[in-house]
This record gives structure tokens, C-alpha cells and sequence, in this order.
């Protein structure tokens, strides 16, 4: 049995016991239960490197060539297009807006400004997004290979690219059987640190 599978029969488990306990201590025990082999199960942890963005990123339409370093204070970037124009960029993580049963959207800052009013810029922080979902929900998505391009649904805020994790096809899918989509959902994003080449997310549930 893969590991997606023994989580989903945890998580089934888990829901068929708490509905059919009228105690609710019982229940609790339950949900301690389920929490504690989730721990032991599922990562909670997800690590994304300079060649894994810079990946996700060259697979943009119009993008011919990248390089990324990511930095403690920015993800730098490096492109190339298909007219041969060549441009440099720095994205920096905003507010991190990832509810347990809530929204799951980063919120990102590009610079040069005048270079993130254009579509290239949505197409670039839509695969980074892309990949920080599919990393972070690996062990619950149907498949376990990277599928070609990730794109997370990006809109603008006041001068911020939105990503919403929750839109990339391979998530929703996994949410249409509801015990999957009910563990997305309770999972929250605890802490996001970038270090020299790599990006460390950290998720946790909710507390009992």
C-alpha cells in the first residue's frame, strides 16, 4: 500500500470513528489518534531549490532560458524570451494567507514594477506557485510525478500577484474526493524560510 494510500485510509478511519461516537471525549481521543499517525506519515515539510524553480519557470510559453537563485530576502531571476530580450527580476513572499478550512494564496512582490503589469509576470508567479502546491501536497495528489506545467490562477492586489494554491489542476482534482480535500483544507502554513538555493515551508494542523 503507497503512502497516499495509508493516509486516505487514516483520514477514513478517522471520519467513520467521530461520526459514530456520540462521546465527545471519545472523539477527541480520535482526533489525537489521527494527528499523532498523520505526524508520523505525512512530511509536513516541503523543500523547493533553484533548480526546481528555475524548472517550473522555463516551462512558461515565452520563456526561451532562466537561471534562479533564491536568497534569504528574494527569489532572483534571470530570463530570456522568445524576442531575445533578456531580464532580470527579483520576487519577494509577501503575506501568506493559508487558513486551516480557509484560503490558501501567497502573495508575491516583483521587481522591476514596471515589469510585473505584464502577462509574463502572472505566467512566472503562477508556475513558482504551481510548484510550492504540488510540493507541498505531494503525498495527497493522484499522481506522484511531476506533471508538465503547474500553474496556480495569479491575480493582482494593490500592486501584489495573488497565487491561489488551491487552483492548480492536480489539487483540484485531489478535492473532489472529500477526505482529501477535508485534510488540504486543515492543513496551515506555519512558517516559509529561504535560505541560500533553497525554500523550506513548514504546515502543521490545526490544534484539538
Amino acid at each position: 500500500m503507497s503512502g497516499r494510500d495509508v493516509l486516505k485510509s487514516l483520514v477514513h478511519r478517522a471520519a467513520v470513528g467521530a461520526s459514530t461516537t456520540s462521546s465527545q471525549v471519545l472523539r477527541s481521543r480520535w482526533a489525537t489518534e489521527v494527528k499523532h499517525r498523520l505526524s508520523n506519515l505525512y512530511p509536513f515539510q516541503a523543500t523547493l531549490t533553484d533548480e526546481d524553480l528555475a524548472r517550473a519557470v522555463g516551462q512558461v510559453a515565452d520563456i526561451v532560458a532562466v537561471t534562479v537563485h533564491i536568497q534569504p530576502h528574494g527569489i532572483f531571476m534571470h530570463i530570456e524570451d522568445r524576442d531575445g530580450r533578456a531580464q532580470s527580476l527579483e520576487l519577494r513572499l509577501g503575506d501568506a494567507y493559508f487558513a486551516p478550512r480557509g484560503a490558501k494564496e501567497l502573495t508575491f512582490v516583483m521587481e522591476p514594477a514596471e515589469f510585473s503589469s505584464r502577462s509574463l509576470a502572472t505566467d512566472i508567479v503562477a508556475a513558482i506557485a504551481g510548484e510550492v502546491a504540488w510540493s507541498i501536497w505531494r503525498p495527497l495528489l493522484p499522481r506522484q510525478t511531476r506533471p508538465p506545467l503547474v500553474g496556480a490562477q495569479v491575480h493582482r492586489v494593490d500592486g501584489h500577484l495573488v497565487a491561489d494554491l488551491r487552483s492548480i489542476p492536480e489539487v483540484r482534482r485531489a478535492c473532489s474526493h472529500p477526505l482529501t480535500a477535508n485534510l488540504i483544507d486543515a492543513l496551515g502554513l506555519t512558517d516559509v524560510r529561504q535560505d541560500l538555493g533553497r525554500m523550506v515551508l513548514r504546515l502543521a494542523l490545526p490544534p484539538i
